[in-house]
């Protein structure tokens, strides 16, 4: 069926088929002109390895982008997986070829289609991503250049994105866009991180043209280089023209030549350039928008179902020797906490118990625990192990009230989907433990802005375990629930995942020093050890909103 929203869409992206036909034909002029017929033999002077550079520019710059847009999302409280977000992203990259960019709004219906979140939640981010993007060009082009007016309209530019960044919001909220989404975007800390990025990002954009002229063995001074890129970006930007075509190459190619560069040879610069930008990024988004297309999916059902999709591959996240380092730090701490292990009674609890390592290593010290866990095919796993273990909801365990008399809990609770369903859980565990019995809970800790950074962006993109939706909850946030005395807190761990073998007993003698001095709280992981006391678990909300990072 045809419907008249197809109809519009049809309209519009054959007008962006037409406009850029239109750009390409000015290109093809431009070589015309300046090379005639023997343009395949000025092409053969051109040293390709420049090219290289110009496209590792270019997937730097739309890398740091890429983690200012799910930085944005993740501010703005919409937690997406760190791969869907990636891969959504990437599509709308064809969005370049529009009218105004206007096809980047894909972004909000690939997420509203793979993951629910409403357009009008998305699209204002959408909006911001790109005037952050104006600020930063613009600020690069007003350092840069020694021409009066030209930095007038460089600061005017600047100024006037950074006020739409901070008055758009009210408009879209206007529109039906959630009041608390933009309320969270339009703080000064989330404002100046996204700038920051925005200026990292482009200032690798901008020496693309530096690295286009070097093609030619053309020495363009570099804030000549960023000049002229600040100025053909956003003038060509103001066309409209889909990714500035016939416009942002041709405003290149005058400027070049004030600079003094022959138009031979700005004309080819200018196409090394394109090429090595627009080119590699409108491949970069066909790509993604196929393998859309092809009916990749990413469902809230798949998030649920999570750690049994990777159960096959579980194990293979960690590096054998770090994983064996970390289990035998957790294990001496929890058994610490535990009491005595010459006579450990008592039944507990490990809540997800995942492959059933920490119920192994707990049990071998002469522990009575049973292992649960929601992920039945990591369940298999453990009672292959000879782990007594069974499948439950942690906010709906089969036990009785005061059942147990404790209850351990390793990196799970971060992967709830909210404060409320960690609540709910702490509110479960204090259930079946008996008066007095014992919570030990071992936690991701982010205290340090550089390793939330990892564990948030980078982590997720290299293992499969985390999808970077994780709630993080800070160590402090224990003292604070209700029907527990917090016992203890302690931070341990400074090594990274990463951390090769052969270096091992040097930073275990670094790590050992931070763990006992001032920096200890800036560990990668913590323990807090929790009561049962005599007061009745309350309603009240015990964490917050996860922590930007």
């Amino acid at each position: 069926m045809v419907t008249a929203d197809s109809g519009r869409g049809g309209r519009f992206y054959r007008l962006s088929a037409g406009l850029l036909l239109v750009g390409l034909v000015v290109a093809v002029l431009w070589v015309a002109r300046v090379a005639g017929s023997d343009w395949l033999i000025q092409l053969s002077t051109v040293d390709v390895g420049w090219f290289f550079v110009v496209a590792v520019l270019t997937l730097a710059c739309l890398a740091a982008r890429f983690f200012r847009w799910h930085f944005l999302l993740r501010s703005a409280g919409i937690l997406v997986p760190i791969r869907a977000s990636l891969s959504i992203y990437a599509a709308s990259l064809v969005g370049i070829a529009t009218p105004a960019y206007a096809g980047e709004a894909l972004r909000s219906v690939l997420l509203r289609r793979e993951l629910g979140w409403p357009i009008r939640a998305t699209l204002p981010i959408v909006v911001l991503d790109r005037l952050f993007d104006v600020g930063a060009i613009a600020l690069l082009g007003a350092a840069a250049t020694e021409s009066s007016d030209l930095r007038i309209f460089f600061i005017l530019v600047a100024v006037a994105s950074m006020m739409l960044v901070w008055v758009l919001p009210h408009l879209f909220r206007l529109l039906g866009a959630s009041g608390l989404v933009l309320a969270k975007l339009r703080t000064f800390s989330v404002i100046a991180r996204a700038f920051v990025v925005s200026v990292l990002a482009w200032t690798a954009g901008a020496l693309t043209i530096a690295a286009a002229t070097q093609s030619l063995a053309l020495h363009l001074p570099l804030a000549g280089a960023v000049e002229v890129f600040a100025s053909a970006t956003l003038m060509g930007g103001l066309t409209l023209m889909p990714a500035g075509v016939g416009a942002t190459g041709s405003i290149a190619i005058f400027q070049l030549g004030d600079l003094g560069v022959t138009v031979t040879e700005a004309v080819f610069a200018v196409s090394v350039f394109r090429a090595g930008t627009t080119g590699i990024t409108l491949l970069i988004g066909l790509a993604a928008l196929v393998r859309q297309l092809r009916g990749w999916r990413q469902s809230r059902r798949a998030e649920l179902e999570h750690f049994d999709e990777i159960a096959d591959e579980y194990l293979d996240q960690f590096s054998p020797h770090m994983w064996d380092l970390l289990l035998e730090r957790r294990m001496k701490l929890l058994s610490g906490s535990l009491g005595s292990s010459d006579s450990p009674g008592g039944i507990g609890l490990d809540l997800g118990c995942g492959v059933g390592a920490q119920s192994r290593a707990i049990a071998a010290k002469g522990y009575t625990v049973i292992g649960v866990d929601a992920a039945r095919r990591l369940l298999r796993e453990a009672k292959r192990s000879g782990v007594v273990c069974t499948a439950a909801d942690a906010a709906a365990l089969p036990f009785r009230d005061e059942d147990l008399d404790y209850v351990i809990t390793v990196g799970v609770l971060h992967h709830l989907p909210g404060a409320a369903e960690q609540a709910a859980v702490c509110r479960e565990v204090w259930r079946v433990l008996k008066p007095g019995g014992v919570f030990v809970v071992q936690e991701t800790n982010t205290r340090n802005p550089l390793f939330r950074l990892y564990m948030s962006y980078l982590f997720p993109l290299l293992k499969s375990i985390d999808e970077g939706t994780e709630r993080w909850i800070e160590p402090e946030r224990w003292a604070d629930v209700p029907g527990f005395d917090l016992r203890d807190t302690i931070f341990f761990t400074f090594l990274p995942d990463f951390a090769p073998r052969f270096a091992l007993p040097v930073l275990r003698a670094i790590e050992s020093r931070l763990e006992r001095g001032s920096l200890k709280s800036q560990s990668v992981h913590y323990q807090a050890v929790l009561r049962k006391g005599e007061t009745v678990f309350g309603s009240s909300p015990l964490f917050g909103e996860p922590g930007v990072g």
